[in-house]
């Protein structure tokens, strides 16, 4: 395991084609940048600050995507292993007073488990700051809410007090919430971390494929395949969701991607190739430059 702060020295070094790391620990892999230019974005034309760390790193001007990004990849035997090397490299990077996004579903169960039981990491995760990073609106009866889901999985179990969290309201009114979520953005920046999943159709957050993806948080419609993911009998028909954009989550500073199952090791291994594709748009991470893969 490399010290903190030096993820990636002595790693082994690939390209990626199609299903791969079968049994590899760490792997840190040069991206082709041929991707297009970054989504557009009221983010590019004004001072960005991320929250908790005031300098911004320079992967978010014009010029960001001139330099080799090498993703580091961790993989682990069982969702349960693979939680606790998350959670063991998050004490190393996270800081009181930071802001942090973090997600919902069936991927980040096992890691969720392993937090709650570590009294250090909880310690730790009660001094952060939380932004949502989507919601359902007004989602079927019977159904929870992911503003319920992390109460229920992190903020309840840890002791996080209300005003570090900031939700999504699924019975709000999307533009109200929107509103809200846009000025945190505009006063404080994008947060300084994220762990993501990764949708089977290669979405992130509620980011579906789409030919050009909006900007800032949105609304979205969920796809057929989102929806059959997600819910069991009976399955929606339809469902709007609020999602942040994937030009917000292109300026956070370090993206976790947790992906332990392993039937999704196709469309991640494509998420990371080149070039970005917005009908894949978990591609639109492979050039970030600290983007850290989790997989089993």
């Amino acid at each position: 395991m490399p010290p903190s702060g030096s993820y990636g020295e002595g790693t082994q070094e690939t390209r990626i084609q199609g299903d791969f790391l079968s049994s590899a620990h760490e792997f840190s892999i040069p991206c082709q940048l041929s991707c297009p230019p970054p989504l557009a974005s009221p983010l590019e034309s004004s001072r960005l600050r991320v929250l908790g760390h005031l300098t911004p790193p320079q992967f978010w001007t014009g010029s960001a995507r001139t330099t080799m990004a090498k993703p580091i990849f961790i993989q682990e035997a069982d969702p349960r292993s693979l939680a606790l090397r998350l959670l063991r490299d998050l004490a190393d990077h996270l800081e009181p007073e930071q802001w942090i996004c973090i997600p919902t579903g069936k991927s980040p169960e096992a890691f969720y488990e392993a937090l709650v039981q570590d009294s250090s990491s909880a310690k730790l995760w009660r001094q952060l700051h939380f932004l949502q990073l989507d919601e359902y609106l007004a989602p079927p009866a019977g159904s929870m809410s992911f503003k319920a889901t992390l109460r229920d999985q992190v903020f309840d179990p840890l002791g996080i007090e209300s005003n570090r969290v900031h939700s999504i309201d699924a019975a709000g009114q999307a533009s109200t919430e929107i509103h809200r979520l846009s000025q945190l953005i505009d006063q404080y920046g994008p947060p300084r971390t994220a762990i993501l999943g990764l949708g089977s159709n290669g979405h992130i957050a509620f980011n579906e494929p789409c030919d050009h993806p909006p900007s800032g948080y949105h609304t979205v419609d969920l796809s057929a395949e989102t929806l059959k993911d997600n819910f069991v009998d009976p399955v929606p028909d339809s469902l709007q969701a609020i999602t942040i954009g994937l030009d917000l989550l292109r300026a956070i500073e370090r993206i976790y991607l947790l992906v332990p199952q392993q039937k999704k090791s196709t469309i991640l291994d494509r998420c990371l190739r080149a070039p970005y594709d917005p009908r894949i748009p978990g591609s639109c991470l492979h050039d970030h430059p600290q983007l850290h893969i989790y997989r089993c």
